[in-house]
């Protein structure tokens, strides 16, 4: 369990690097946002940015969920 929190805080620490621009996944997405995967999968979070169609996976601007982060995100979400 810790192994798993310590990996999503370097990965999210390697995605707070990225430009605007680019396009992330789930894992990324939870990372940033402190959430589990499946809890984004789910699409409950509200106001949250559509991911972009024609890919295979899920895939999100970075810049879209950072605006959210900032903007739109209720606090106390769970985690």
């Amino acid at each position: 369990m810790l192994a798993d929190r310590t990996r999503n805080f370097a990965l999210a620490i390697q995605v707070s690097r990225m430009r605007d621009d680019v396009l992330v996944g789930v894992t990324e997405v939870a990372a940033l946002c402190g959430l589990s995967e499946v809890y984004v999968k789910q699409k409950r979070l509200p106001g949250f940015p559509r991911p972009h169609p024609g890919f295979r996976l899920l895939k999100w601007r970075l810049g879209d969920v950072r605006d959210w982060i900032r903007t739109a995100a209720p606090a106390g979400e769970p985690q």
